[in-house]
């Protein structure tokens, strides 16, 4: 039995997670994001067109530039080494270790650091210094969104046209080679999707679809799916058949109904969060139900609870907010969103980094600004979604 528990803790990886075995994170952002989160008060307007800080998104376009070229090559490196696996139980395989071309001016990284932990020799994990890894993300930066969208088209009524409104290839979805503790047996991978509309369709696209597809490109399959969605379904039957099978369909949970941020809910997907996943499980949060008040409710219980926190590792969120350009075309009509109580944010206070700019509320683009930067210094890496 005291074997059993052993290999139990050691896992099919080779990773020790006996009880001294410690994992501790920590959130470097660029030069680029400290820059913006800094100055985002000054910069932003509430315009469709925002030229003041596109002028000053056109004079990193260098930056911009590269990138876009990271999103690609980023792409290319994840179909190169993923592309034939079919065995989600082997060996990780490997990425580069920082993102091609990194550049601390331009992308951020959590830095993932192991005390009194031990990795068979050949683990695809270990990298020259043993034990400790990078794993680059996406700057905070602009509206947050694709970068090209809106500042960089040609004329201002092609900014609905210029293909990159709901493009995205911006984000730095995790890789199988960047999960730590390595993603092998005992460990799980989950998805908890909030807003999921249907499979195949979402009004930013659809996001199912999506999360299985860029998760698979990545080496990733999820275990257990957990899906809510608010808008009563006409045909149930209609909604299972977009399914594949059997995977995902048969890791699906689908809640037509909506998801509740109050700690004594039924349909409270933190509660299902914190009674179904373990701390070194791999979990995928998605947060986009067009409602303001509501969605501010569970990122302020995320970044209150370092216990929940510390089960969740990759976030999607699309903050509706004044002062970005996507309200004058989308976002005026959120629920919640003039809104602005006492005019504070729970964001103020939440980050331990002395760079903050100005927050005005719950409802402003610096709001969006610190509550990312929040959870990234939580250890979560933490996406703007579309």
């Amino acid at each position: 039995a005291a074997g059993r528990r052993r290999e139990r803790a050691r896992g099919r990886d080779g990773f020790d997670r006996g009880p001294s075995c410690r994992v501790r994170k920590s959130y470097h952002p660029s030069e680029w994001e400290i820059r913006w989160r800094e100055n985002i008060d000054a910069w932003a307007q509430h315009s469709a067109h925002w030229r003041r800080a596109c002028a000053k998104l056109r004079n990193e376009s260098a930056l911009v530039d590269r990138w876009v070229a990271a999103m690609a090559e980023r792409g290319a490196a994840a179909d190169k080494a993923y592309a034939t696996r079919t065995d989600r139980a082997g060996a990780p395989r490997r990425l580069a270790e920082r993102p091609p071309g990194h550049a601390p001016r331009i992308f951020g990284y959590h830095r993932y650091e192991t005390t009194n932990c031990t990795t068979a020799p050949d683990a695809a994990w270990e990298d020259d210094d043993g034990d400790v890894r990078h794993v680059a993300i996406e700057p905070l930066v602009g509206f947050l969104r694709h970068p090209l969208h809106v500042c960089f088209a040609s004329d201002d009524d092609a900014t609905e046209k210029d293909g990159y409104k709901v493009d995205k290839s911006y984000l730095f979805t995790t890789a199988r080679d960047e999960i730590f503790p390595p993603l092998t047996p005992p460990r799980r991978a989950f998805l908890f999707d909030l807003g999921a509309s249907t499979y195949s369709t979402g009004f930013g696209g659809a996001s199912q679809s999506w999360f299985v597809d860029e998760y698979q490109k990545r080496g990733i399959e999820f275990d257990r799916i957990f899906a809510w969605e608010a808008a009563p379904l006409k045909h149930p039957a209609r909604l299972y058949a977009e399914y594949p099978h059997p995977y995902p369909l048969d890791t699906l949970s689908y809640f037509n109904a909506p998801a509740d941020p109050a700690d004594d809910a039924k349909m409270n997907p933190l509660r299902f969060i914190k009674t179904h996943c373990r701390a070194d499980d791999f979990v995928v949060l998605k947060i986009d139900i067009d409602h303001n008040t509501v969605e501010n409710l569970f990122l302020r219980a995320i970044l209150a609870d370092v216990n929940l926190a510390d089960k969740i590792d990759e976030l999607f969120w699309e903050n509706h907010v004044k002062r970005n350009p996507m309200y004058k075309c989308c976002w005026r009509d959120t629920p919640g969103i003039d809104d602005d109580g006492d005019g504070t944010s729970f964001a103020t206070g939440a980050s331990d980094s002395k760079s903050a700019g100005v927050v005005r509320g719950p409802n402003d683009i610096t709001h969006s600004y610190e509550v990312f930067h929040a959870l990234r210094e939580r250890g979560i890496r933490a996406h703007s979604w579309v």
